[in-house]
């Protein structure tokens, strides 16, 4: 994401809903949702030429591993038109995913950037759905990635009930990662 801002900066908010917005020429990325944003959704938007990405979803950690983080949780991104982002930072995808768990990217179209359309930027929380989507003329500028990229920088466990439990969700370790529910990947094209 390059920098922690976007013209929409969310933090510490649930059921939020940005829809039919058009975002152009932003200098920095569009949406930003930040640390305790939960069933929150982005939707029938346009994002263009904005000078870093264009939905990111970033949590963060409390210096002492992830057990008092404050983190995305259970948030859509759908049906939405992402192009030519990352005008100034090339590694700027359409979403980004950071420290987050349970995010759904599902209808949306994509094209026409520097990297990766879509970039998990860690191996926190799973429960991420990406479906029906389509994407193309990704990886323009930069050629190490994928048109879907996902990193896993460290371990960052924590049960998948967390995302779904009524209050304030902690993340804790668990014996292996079995136990975490998979991430999914359906009828996305590119």
């Amino acid at each position: 994401a390059g920098r922690k801002g976007g013209a929409v900066f969310i933090d510490g908010a649930n059921n939020i809903t940005v829809t039919n917005c058009i975002f152009d020429q932003v200098g920095s990325n569009a949406v930003f949702m930040y640390r305790h944003v939960y069933n929150s959704v982005v939707e029938y938007s346009e994002i263009s030429f904005a000078g870093e990405g264009g939905i990111a979803l970033v949590g963060s950690e409390d210096g002492e591993g992830t057990a008092n983080a404050a983190h995305p949780c259970g948030n859509i991104i759908r049906y939405n038109q992402i192009h030519h982002v990352g005008i100034y930072h090339k590694y700027a995808p359409c979403v980004l995913v950071a420290l987050s768990c349970g995010t759904q990217i599902s209808n949306n179209i994509f094209f026409n950037v520097p990297r990766a359309t879509i970039l998990f930027n860690d191996g926190y929380g799973g429960r991420h759905l990406i479906k029906h989507n389509l994407i193309f003329n990704a990886m323009r500028e930069t050629t190490i990635a994928a048109s879907i990229n996902g990193y896993d920088r460290g371990p960052h466990y924590m049960y998948s009930k967390s995302c779904t439990t009524g209050g304030h969700p902690r993340a804790r370790p668990v014996p292996n990662k079995q136990q975490l529910d998979p991430f999914w990947l359906r009828l996305t094209r590119s």
